[in-house]
């Protein structure tokens, strides 16, 4: 389910960004919901990638203090 909300962000994107060159209030809240999606997207693959990176430093040091 991720990978497909993704992969609806990334279609998108081109949509957002024209939202800047339109006056239109309109069209703002029309994108609102792909740039939340966007920002929640991003916020959750650093979270993945941060946790990933944590659990690979803990499991290094418990194996060095095994040593």
């Amino acid at each position: 389910m991720f990978f497909v909300l993704l992969l609806r962000c990334h279609v998108t994107i081109s949509h957002f960004i024209g939202v800047f060159f339109e006056p239109n209030f309109f069209a703002y809240i029309y994108h609102l919901p792909i740039l939340i999606c966007l920002v929640f997207s991003f916020v959750l693959i650093s979270y993945f990638f941060l946790s990933y990176l944590v659990i690979f430093h803990l499991s290094l040091c418990s194996l060095s203090l095994e040593k």
